[in-house]
């Protein structure tokens, strides 16, 4: 991969973290800044197995670089996910973090074979209760039929699974490497 790829990928990704951008792309922070990608470091909490630390995101839009860390960790854990599992930047709509987008998803993965045209997908950092989950899994059903949800837990995925089978829920756990 190269810088241009991952600057064209930034256009609908929004936020990567450097990890992300090296293991995915190869390419470091130096290049980046040296490309003109912008780059901000944020102090985020614990999430999963990770320790809470300084976070260097690179941001493919500007008004981002003052974002709060848990909307660029936000962010970045549905690009990884897309990463991941392999999904073509053009089928996929990064919008985590919004604010009071209580039951919107994070991200539509656009889908030729998903009845409303795309899958819903969201980012549980281990946050939400089960209620909430409940709501969010009856207004993404709605709405898109199918949802993918993401966290960087083993243990939140199996919460999650257990969870969404005691609603019935079509859906799919899909636990991502952080940072």
């Amino acid at each position: 991969m190269s810088v241009a790829a991952l600057r064209l990928d930034l256009s609908g990704d929004r936020v990567i973290t450097a990890a992300q951008a090296y293991r995915h792309y190869r390419v470091a922070v130096r290049e980046a800044r040296a490309a003109g990608i912008p780059t901000v470091r944020r102090d985020v909490g614990p999430l999963a197995r990770s320790r809470a630390g300084r976070v260097t995101f690179l941001v493919g839009a500007g008004s981002l670089e003052r974002s709060p860390a848990h909307t660029l960790r936000h962010l970045a854990l549905a690009t990884t996910a897309r990463l991941e599992v392999g999904v073509d930047p053009g089928r996929w709509e990064n919008e985590a973090g919004r604010t009071a987008a209580l039951l919107v998803p994070d991200a539509l993965w656009r889908r030729d074979d998903a009845p409303g045209g795309a899958w819903a997908v969201e980012v549980d950092t281990g946050r939400y209760s089960q209620r909430q989950v409940r709501d969010k899994v009856r207004a993404f059903g709605r709405e898109y039929g199918f949802s993918m949800w993401i966290t960087p837990s083993e243990q939140r995925a199996a919460t999650l699974r257990a969870w969404l089978a005691d609603l019935g829920a079509v859906a799919w756990v899909r636990t991502v490497r952080w940072p």
